[in-house]
């Protein structure tokens, strides 16, 4: 029995096929040619194949029962990696039994002109998230790839109902596409049996990784309420980042450690030097807890993780184009702060329904927590659009064009060994005070020597040498 099926993106011209099985058994797939008929020979691939066991307990629960109180042992659990040309589609299907050949395209590289992208947060397992499933699947032609922006199952101490979301998922719709994902607090799960945090969430799903996970067995929740908790569960599926066409793409986890020294925020500091702004115009940061919003819960000032997260990421993405987050169970975008363009999108479909209670804000642009949603990002060079779509019927509920800022290349500048330049431009960028759209003539020769020579005297003093 084949069941439980969805696709990771893992890196540029890699995805990982998922599923769960009563055996382990190969994985077959096929290139497709543009007419999408098949093309080559069969390939056979022997996935990876696991178990976990979980169990809710005092770790978990807190004042509150768990709604499972006996271990759970999970299904034999399968990946398999496909390797192909970016932009290429191909054929699978899954072994033991009888089972459909299912197609799938590998989203384009780094640099390819165009990248259109889903995003949704707080899935859930609810008919209004069958709806979004099938939503997604009815724009599957159309999409290269989608973002989970955390809040996946919504177990909530049933370990089972990981199995459950994962066959609707499959089902409905939403594994038509391959995607990334990011955990939310919903992912956190802490286990008895092994005192580790996400289970559920690192054994199932795969991600593009920076390096190896490492993660700790003392995790302790101290107030689910402010979001308080001692966790460390670094590199892995954690945090990542992933380039395709105009975007790299940022994932960053609240719910580890993120003190300014902490594993994450340098991994972020480091990664943030490699961006590649002529190749990927747009940088766009994924996170499950929003830093704007307008909605009454949620804060990120009353949310421990969300707080610290936000403390020691925010000066250090002052180039960021677009942020994207969950959370909110509403649909909210922000007017430009300080040039970022923020969305949330936690209306998914989970079964802790909307939230429609608002703060006046003078940064809201349009706000709904009135309907089951999911957002269409197209990015076409520096140019973009995007659609807010409404669930159960496909409406557009809200619209904007969006445009890449203009920042300095910082990694063709240390590629091209042009230290100064990329010294200068890295200062100007930690001290917050680099234009929107600054001019070339300020790292260029003719500049004069002045400039250049005072700030590569102020790295050592800036910000973000202090923070290292």
């Amino acid at each position: 029995m084949v069941e439980q099926v969805h696709v990771s993106v893992v890196g540029p011209g890699n995805l990982s096929i998922g599923w769960a099985s009563t055996e382990k058994a190969p994985l077959e797939f096929q290139e497709l040619d543009q007419q999408q008929q098949p093309l080559g020979e069969i390939k056979s691939i022997s996935p990876e194949s696991d178990r976990y066991e979980l169990l809710c307990g005092e770790r978990f629960a807190l004042d509150s029962p768990c709604a499972l109180r006996t271990r759970y042992r999970s299904p034999l659990l399968l990946q398999a990696r496909v390797s192909l040309e970016p932009g290429k589609s191909f054929r699978f299907r899954l072994h033991p039994g009888p089972t459909d050949w299912r197609v799938q395209r590998v989203p384009p590289a780094p640099g390819a002109a165009v990248l259109r992208v889903a995003m949704v947060g707080d899935l859930g397992q609810t008919n209004f998230s069958a709806a979004t499933c099938q939503s997604i699947r009815a724009h599957a032609n159309e999409l290269d790839m989608g973002v989970i922006l955390g809040d996946l199952a919504y177990a909530d101490s049933n370990a089972s109902r990981w199995d459950s979301f994962q066959r609707l998922f499959d089902l409905q719709g939403c594994a038509d596409i391959p995607w990334l994902v990011l955990p939310g607090n919903h992912e956190i799960e802490p286990d008895d049996l092994s005192g580790e945090a996400f289970v559920p969430y690192r054994k199932r799903w795969r991600t593009p990784e920076a390096k190896p996970e490492e993660v700790t067995n003392d995790t302790k929740v101290i107030s689910w309420h402010r979001y308080d908790l001692r966790c460390r569960y670094n590199f892995g599926s954690s945090w990542y980042a992933f380039s395709a066409g105009p975007a790299h793409f940022v994932a960053l986890n609240p719910y580890t450690e993120a003190s300014p020294d902490a594993a994450q925020i340098q991994w972020l500091r480091e990664e943030l030097m490699k961006v590649r702004r002529t190749t990927t115009p747009f940088l766009v940061v994924l996170t499950h807890a929003p830093w704007v919003h307008s909605s009454r819960v949620h804060q990120p000032q009353t949310e421990m993780a969300t707080f610290h997260l936000r403390s020691s990421a925010e000066p250090l993405l002052s180039t960021m184009d677009l942020m994207f987050s969950g959370h909110v169970h509403a649909y909210e975008r922000s007017k430009p702060v300080d040039g970022v363009q923020h969305f949330v999108l936690g209306h998914g479909g989970n079964n802790e329904k909307l939230y429609n209670r608002w703060q006046q804000s003078a940064v809201s642009a349009f706000r709904s927590g009135d309907h089951y949603g999911w957002g269409l990002l197209t990015l076409e060079g520096s140019e973009g659009h995007w659609r807010a779509l409404r669930s159960v019927d496909g409406a557009v509920v809200d619209s904007i064009s969006l445009a890449a800022r203009r920042m300095p290349d910082l990694a063709a500048d240390l590629a091209a060994g042009d230290s100064a330049a990329a010294a200068a431009a890295s200062v100007l960028v930690c001290l917050k005070i680099l234009p929107r759209r600054p001019s070339t003539a300020v790292f260029s020769p003719e500049s004069g020597f002045g400039l250049l020579s005072v700030l590569v005297l102020l790295l050592p003093l800036s910000p973000c040498a202090l923070s290292r």
